[in-house]
């Protein structure tokens, strides 16, 4: 780094010591040191611009931003630098080049895998003694970004926004070294090559890649009936899920389907891509437990499996051999994957699809159809909503909703890209499902451990859109036409074994119309069909609760029938399937009787919905129910019966929420220990 000792001002005094004397020289040496000040200026405010803009880029990749728009600046008709906007970012300029005399400055990850600011090859070091965290916030919050400074030819930094500056030591020379040495992109990256040879690669927002056809409408070669049919599925247990019942629906409807499916704990692309590669990988290390099957089913009959155990009968080898058979065999009529579960919403996971699709093409049929599996969220209670997603997917309907945006956005970012259109629009029906009071009626979001749908009604919606959506088109026979449903005796996959959702007809019809809203917009968050009872817009303004000692089911009715506990107070868990009164905003219900002729009964906590009569129950805090008051939560007296004081024989209450809801009962002894004895008790109530 050099000094600039301002010379002119020697030149001038030897000059005034002359009676005659040339100026020129003088001139000539005061533009230079003005053209040199105004070079290293340039220089120095490009330098703080690079390093603001290194600073902001590294804070989007942790943001897991996107760049929209990339435009190259132009100084007398020579590249300079680029501008690049982010979705969330803002506008970053960059400067590519040399440095001129500026200070060499650069990142360089640690030991600690963090990354660090540099200058001239070494660690930029604060006040304290320590390396200054390029891409770690301070305790407030902020990022450190160095800022530099020059003057009297002699260069600063500041560690603080320029509160104070530090002088420099000058460094020997060296090779120069700019803080951006390239910028190039492609469809999918902007790639930033710093001064040190490393690669900061950042994706592009393809926003217009989404613009995905809204049905898929690709041609399919008919088969006659009795044409058999083959089929292979692999990926992860959420696609297990899927195609469990498959051949029971197949078998039903007369199609000879030989089914093979694999399936890889948690298996995302680049696993299948490494099984391909001969590379057991997937299988070793930590994920030597993940569980991995080979299944098959000819012609309706039940599955016969093998699992794959390390060093067993069907090993790690045997199973990826028989799936790279399976897979370079050329007589399949669809091949079918999926992506990771819980790797949907992050796009770095998706990065390999077009690998995976090649090796697929190049070793199908002509006529082999190539198709996906768009996949779902865990349930709203799961922890793996915030987990997988790095706390971006609350525990809630906003969170779920959110994680399954992302999945959609990936989805449709891997369709553009890969030209698969073959997709099975799962998520939708999921999304349907779980907002279906009639279908969702457990309180577990049809996913009894939080992440794999129950064996019955949610596996068999899924299998049915996957027919509908890849097989009928083959043979022009509906999934409505398919007369089997699941019971609780047939053969179950690996998942939530002990648990059965069983299929009424109702639930049966209403399945076959969420089966063609999915299709008719596969990546939408579609509302489930309202029922008869739901929005007829009549409603009884008087009826009758009547409280079943020790029974924790209800019948139907507007009135809605109310369940009770014979030992303690009724619990929010013991209400699953209740169906509620329609209390519209500003009305008031007065429910009477609590007393005449009943045992003392308290009224405990009323819950409001305005999700319909018969919410699935996620909580009182979140989801579709909250608490619309309850003697717990200290609200006025007047309006409930308190604990252990004299009992009302009415209570009234008004909604005052400025929405209608739905509202439910539950009741309980007179104190929180008195046990409701007898039989039945009858309340009355009224809404003006």
């Amino acid at each position: 780094m050099k000094k600039y000792i301002p010379l002119f001002l020697f030149a001038l005094a030897v000059a005034l010591s002359c009676t005659r004397f040339d100026d020129s020289a003088i001139w000539e040496e005061l533009l230079n040191h003005k053209e040199r000040i105004e070079r290293l200026e340039a220089e120095c405010n490009r330098l703080n611009t690079n390093i603001t803009s290194l600073q902001a880029i590294l804070e989007a990749l942790q943001a897991n931003d996107y760049v929209t728009d990339i435009v190259k600046i132009m100084e007398d008709g020579v590249e300079v630098g680029y501008s690049i906007t982010f979705v969330k970012g803002g506008t970053i300029t960059i400067y590519h080049g040399t440095n001129g005399d500026a200070p060499k400055v650069g990142i360089q990850k640690a030991s600690d895998g963090q990354y660090y600011w540099t200058s001239d090859g070494e660690w930029l070091i604060d006040d304290a003694g320590e390396k200054i965290p390029a891409a770690v916030p301070s305790e407030d919050g902020k990022y450190i970004t160095p800022q530099f400074r020059i003057a009297d030819g002699v260069w600063y930094i500041s560690y603080d926004g320029g509160s104070t500056w530090r002088q420099m030591l000058e460094p020997e020379e060296e090779e120069e070294l700019p803080l951006f040495k390239a910028v190039t992109y492609d469809k999918q990256y902007v790639y930033l090559t710093l001064g040190d040879g490393n690669v900061i690669k950042i994706p592009i927002d393809t926003s217009s890649y989404t613009d995905v056809p809204q049905i898929n409408n690709s041609y399919i070669r008919p088969k006659a009936k009795d044409e058999p049919i083959k089929i292979l599925c692999f990926g992860s247990s959420w696609f297990l899920n899927t195609w469990w019942y498959l051949n029971k629906i197949t078998g039903n409807l007369g199609i000879n389907a030989e089914i093979h499916g694999y399936y890889v704990g948690s298996s995302c692309f680049d696993e299948w891509i490494a099984l391909y590669n001969n590379d057991l990988s997937p299988f070793s290390g930590s994920n030597a437990k993940r569980g991995s099957y080979r299944y098959v089913s000819v012609n309706g009959a039940n599955y016969t499996s093998k699992r794959r155990v390390s060093g067993g009968e069907f090993g790690d080898q045997e199973f990826r051999d028989a799936w790279y058979e399976d897979l370079l065999s050329e007589d399949w009529d669809i091949i079918a994957f999926q992506q990771g579960a819980l790797q949907a919403p992050k796009w770095k996971y998706w990065e390999s699809g077009s690998e995976l699709v090649s090796i697929v093409r190049r070793h199908c049929g002509p006529n082999t159809m190539i198709a996906f599996n768009s996949t779902w969220t865990p349930s709203v209670t799961s922890s793996n909503l915030p987990n997988a997603t790095d706390g971006l997917c609350s525990k809630t309907l906003e969170g779920q909703k959110l994680w399954q945006t992302m999945n959609f956005d990936n989805c449709k970012r891997f369709m553009n890209i890969t030209g698969v259109s073959n997709v099975s629009p799962n998520g939708a029906m999921m999304y349907t499902l779980r907002r279906d009071p009639k279908m969702n009626i457990d309180g577990d979001d049809l996913c009894y451990d939080g992440l794999h749908p129950n064996h019955g009604l949610p596996m068999f919606a899924l299998a049915s859109v996957f027919y509908e959506t890849f097989i009928a088109p083959f043979y022009g026979i509906s999934i409505k036409e398919c007369t089997w449903l699941p019971t609780a005796s047939d053969k179950k996959g690996p998942f939530n074994n002990s648990v059965f959702r069983p299929v009424t007809e109702e639930q049966r019809g209403r399945i076959y119309e969420y089966v063609r809203l999915s299709l008719s917009n596969r990546f939408g968050f579609n509302e489930p069909y309202p029922y008869d009872d739901f929005n007829s817009g009549e409603r009884a303004d008087a009826g009758t609760l009547t409280l079943i000692n020790s029974a924790l089911s209800v019948v139907s009715g507007e009135a809605g029938q109310v369940t009770s506990s014979n030992a303690k107070r009724m619990t929010s868990a013991s209400v699953s399937t209740p169906n509620g009164i329609l209390l519209k905003n500003g009305e008031t219900i007065t429910l009477t009787g609590l007393t005449s002729g009943n045992a003392p009964v308290r009224f405990d906590v009323l819950w409001a919905s305005s999700a319909g009569p018969n919410p699935a129950y996620t909580g009182t805090s979140a989801g579709n129910w909250q608490y619309f008051i309850s003697t717990d939560s200290g609200f006025d007296a007047d309006r409930y019966f308190p604990h252990n004081t004299d009992l009302l024989d009415t209570c009234s209450i008004t909604n005052d929420k400025g929405e209608d809801y739905y509202v439910f009962f539950a009741f309980a002894g007179a104190t929180k220990t008195e046990k409701l004895t007898a039989s039945s008790y009858t309340i009355n109530w009224t809404i003006e």
